[in-house]
């Protein structure tokens, strides 16, 4: 068996087990299809076209299979995961605030494999809603397969105490939280919000791309109240360290009741390192919505079209403020 018939085995079998594996992390596949294996091939057959097709076939094959497994899993994954939020006004009780709040999975020490589920939002969704209780629009699986819209209180106060945590110097706020089996929602892993080693080792800068879910002025995305994805550009630099920065920019139009709603980043075959990496997915929460980007007092009246977004770096930081979620406080 020759060099050739061996590369293409190792590919094929590559593929194969990635498929059976669902990786977390991307295979590095351009690794085997450039560098010393294209050396190789292009020597031994004198850059045969036969070679060159052969390879790019199957970088495809496997930016396929990328796209198959992991493109709309984190837009699918955080739409189940994405809610509603509202409760009487503090400038106006008979009046609701709302704001968007998402739910992420904390890993409990005793059973890494198991989560709790820990609510997400800005700190002034839950400072404008002022009372003990609130609501959040969830969602229930109808045995049909369809989902019902399901308004469900909860308490984020006892007695005037903040049952949530907050972050010393950034818009989050974080909660655990504890619903009925059948309207657990999906959770997203805390292992996918972004710090700024996530952002510096693929190379995150102004321009990209980035996603988001909310319910601006409380528009719903339809009657089962999933949120609206909308879209727009990182628009500041720097955008690291998180702790210097502390926010930025994001070319995303804003409205009342966005806020506290996920941005996130979902990119395949990204260039980074100089290499284009072919087949790798990126997927990961950048941070949340947190306000409307304000100009010069002079110019206050007009409105500038950019969200200000706190790095996801303080979510995790926020989250890490509440007790284990095995422990016996939360248990209770």
């Amino acid at each position: 068996m020759d060099n050739y018939q061996v590369l293409f085995i190792l590919t094929i079998t590559k593929i194969i087990n990635y498929v059976n594996d669902q990786e977390l992390e991307a295979i590095k596949f351009h690794k085997i299809l450039t560098g010393e294996y294209i050396r190789m091939i292009t020597k031994k057959f004198q850059t045969s076209i036969n070679s060159v097709l052969l390879l790019l076939g199957l970088t495809f094959l496997l930016s396929i299979f990328h796209a198959i497994a992991f493109a709309v899993d984190i837009n699918v994954a955080l739409m189940e995961s994405t809610f509603k939020i509202m409760g009487p006004s503090k400038e106006d009780p008979k009046k609701f605030s709302t704001g968007t709040m998402f739910v992420v999975g904390r890993p409990l020490k005793s059973a890494p494999t198991k989560a709790h589920m820990v609510m997400v939002t800005a700190a002034h969704v839950l400072d404008s809603i002022p009372g003990d209780d609130a609501v959040i629009i969830l969602r229930k699986k109808e045995s049909d397969g369809s989902s019902k819209r399901f308004p469900f209180p909860i308490k984020i106060r006892e007695n005037g105490k903040p049952l949530f945590v907050q972050h010393a110097t950034a818009d989050v706020v974080a909660m655990y939280l504890k619903l009925p089996d059948d309207l657990k929602p999906s959770v997203i892993p805390i292992d996918l919000l972004a710090d700024d080693k996530i952002f510096e080792k693929y190379e995150i800068h102004p321009g990209d791309e980035l996603l988001s879910l909310g319910y601006p002025f409380t528009a719903e995305a339809n009657e089962a109240g999933f949120p609206i994805l909308r879209s727009g550009k990182i628009a500041s630099y720097p955008i690291t360290p998180a702790k210097t920065v502390k926010t930025f920019l994001f070319d995303f139009r804003i409205f009342p009741g966005n806020s506290g709603g996920p941005v996130y980043m979902g990119y395949t075959n990204r260039q980074y390192h100089n290499n284009i990496n072919l087949g790798e997915s990126i997927q990961y929460i950048a941070g949340l919505v947190s306000q409307e980007a304000k100009s010069l007092p002079e110019f206050s009246s007009q409105p500038l079209a950019l969200a200000v977004v706190t790095p996801a770096q303080f979510i995790k930081e926020t989250i890490n403020l509440l007790p284990e979620p095995d422990s016996e406080s939360v248990k209770k």
